[in-house]
């Protein structure tokens, strides 16, 4: 799978992650005698793994950018400078308040509308350059997506939800917070 086709999988994986969260929230608590389409059970052991999926996806897509790091900043930064340049007031001359005014003022602006565009054309000329590199990036670099931090199974019970009984500490035992995972 390359860059391209991970940050696919990932907008999907988000979306399902909603939809797994909107029907445990949905159908876990129901009126008596209501048919439940959904096992909130099930919804949330999906919501689980397809959570920890993003988890190793988008931690792998950031490993395998690492290289481009500056680029992905410098793409962002610029979209921002472009974004509020294009909504600098350039105005340059004679100027009423707002419509139905009869109060006029005559503007100076140092940087006037012309040199603004310019400017703005410049920087999304940039912005494009760096997006085709970014673009080429994604489509050859292969990805290696890897197991992280996340168990592989999770089950659900009353002695051991979603799997972390044996990383919660129960006890009040003082010299026990040793041993707690964070």
């Amino acid at each position: 799978m390359n860059i391209k086709q991970a940050l696919k999988r990932k907008n999907v994986l988000v979306e399902n992650i909603k939809k797994e969260y909107s029907r445990l929230e949905s159908y876990n608590s129901v009126e008596v005698g209501n048919i439940r389409p959904y096992s909130p059970t099930e919804c949330l052991a999906n919501y689980v793994r397809l959570t920890n999926e993003l988890i190793d996806l988008k931690t792998s897509i950031h490993i395998a950018n690492v290289s481009i790091y500056s680029k992905i900043f410098r793409l962002s930064e610029l979209k921002s400078m472009v974004k509020y340049l294009k909504a600098m007031n350039c105005t340059d001359g004679n100027s009423t308040e707002r419509w139905g005014s009869n109060v006029a003022k005559i503007m100076n602006a140092e940087i006037g509308i012309v040199k603004r565009d310019t400017i703005v054309f410049e920087l999304e000329e940039e912005i494009n350059k760096i997006q085709d590199e970014l673009d080429y990036h994604n489509q050859v670099t292969e990805l290696v997506i890897q197991k992280f931090d996340s168990p592989d199974d999770y089950f659900l019970d009353e002695d051991n939800i979603l799997g972390f009984k044996d990383k919660i500490n129960t006890t009040s035992d003082e010299s026990d917070k040793d041993d707690l995972p964070f």
